[in-house]
């Protein structure tokens, strides 16, 4: 399985969320085998989340209405437990958060906690991204308690890592990378997915790109940390790389060895560009 994550960051209204949403089910239609092997997650602004899950599940139910006419039941002859696999099974794409903060309610005041995200559909938030690394000057610390409390919510962290231009210039940049994830999953375990996303600063909508060799190095490295240091905390590793991904370097990063999918940024914007990435 290929994760492929659209991050919104803050762009969009709620007219271009519904044009977006209304391209994106016509396209996944279309080309719902070849997309079917990919989990597709949207991390849209917060105020997005619940219109889009409401959308989301809408056409779910469309879902189940048909698969009730085809086995001639009514909703009663569904548990509980069976209707939540077929309501978000069916659905074509994930949401996720782009943050969230790790205490669970209190004076903070313009956060929102991994249970507000939780209980708006969501399941993957994104944390640790240099936007708010840098931005809001979150280190590691603040990055891994902010992963205890997704994880104490069953939400999935897409946990950002990446190295400046001066640290990549240093040569310093897989010791960088191996102590900022060691730092950031400092105490956390059991995750039922531990995914990490790679994201070298300087390529984050400069349209820079690391070559297929660098992107290797860097792979191999965190395939080997899976390997050993973090093979007992998780059920299912993947590596995502992120940085100036577009519909025309897509398959070539995804085809590296040790990359299992995409963190998609600017390009994500435009539901056409992200559905052929996908597709990729």
């Amino acid at each position: 399985m290929k994760i492929i994550a659209a991050n919104w960051k803050m762009n969009n209204s709620f007219d271009e969320c519904d044009a977006w949403l209304d391209g994106f089910f016509s396209g996944y239609t279309k080309n719902i085998d070849k997309l079917k092997d990919v989990e597709m997650i949207l991390c849209p602004p917060h105020i997005l989340l619940d219109y889009i899950d409401s959308e989301l599940m809408e056409d779910s139910m469309k879902h189940l209405d048909s698969l009730m006419t085809q086995q001639n039941k009514s909703i009663e002859d569904f548990s509980e437990e069976e209707l939540n696999e077929i309501v978000l099974g069916s659905r074509p794409i994930r949401i996720g958060g782009q943050d969230c903060h790790s205490g669970e309610s209190g004076s903070y005041t313009g956060s929102v906690s991994a249970d507000m995200l939780s209980k708006v559909g969501c399941e993957y938030v994104i944390l640790g991204h240099s936007d708010r690394r840098d931005g809001c000057f979150e280190n590691s610390d603040v990055v891994a308690k902010k992963i205890s409390a997704a994880l104490a919510k069953k939400l999935t962290p897409i946990i950002c890592v990446g190295e400046s231009k001066a640290v990549r210039e240093k040569k310093e940049h897989l010791a960088f990378i191996e102590k900022q994830i060691e730092e950031t999953l400092a105490n956390n375990s059991g995750f039922e997915s531990l995914v990490i996303a790679y994201e070298p600063i300087w390529a984050i909508g400069t349209g820079l790109v690391p070559t297929i060799e660098e992107i290797q190095e860097v792979a191999n490295l965190v395939k080997k940390l899976f390997e050993t240091k973090y093979a007992n905390i998780a059920n299912k590793h993947y590596l995502l790389y992120g940085g100036s991904v577009k519909e025309s370097n897509a398959k070539s990063i995804l085809d590296i060895n040790g990359v299992d999918g995409l963190l998609v940024g600017g390009a994500s914007l435009n539901v056409d560009e992200f559905l052929n990435i996908c597709q990729n």
